[in-house]
């Protein structure tokens, strides 16, 4: 099996945007890489943009809670390391960023809440 640093192909990306996200989920759970009852996603996630096509990329995962204060700084913008992070990452990237608030939806990361 390839390391976790191993970065796909343009045309390997390409191969695997032709099946749907429960299709490789479930190839992947054969693997036998983690138990089956960790990895999967609660229905809480949703499409946000039905009409755009498919897209396949590595995930960049972030947690967030606009209801509270950073621990340093006035606001989260003002710490760019974990930009410069996902900047480094290699290859098409998509960022997941949960909004881990009491009552979500609180506050943006991006634009305005």
């Amino acid at each position: 099996m390839p390391s976790s640093n191993h970065v796909l192909s343009r045309e390997e990306l390409d191969r695997l945007r032709q099946y749907d996200t429960c299709t490789l989920s479930n190839a992947i759970e054969r693997l036998d890489i983690r138990p089956r009852n960790e990895g999967f996603i609660a229905g809480a996630v949703t499409c946000r943009f039905p009409q755009l096509p498919a897209v396949i990329g590595y995930a960049v995962t972030a947690r967030m809670r606009s209801s509270t204060m950073p621990v340093t700084g006035r606001c989260y913008y003002e710490h760019p390391d974990w930009w410069r992070y996902v900047a480094s990452r290699s290859g098409p990237g998509i960022l997941v960023i949960e909004d881990a608030d009491h009552s979500p939806g609180v506050g943006a990361l991006f634009g305005e809440a």
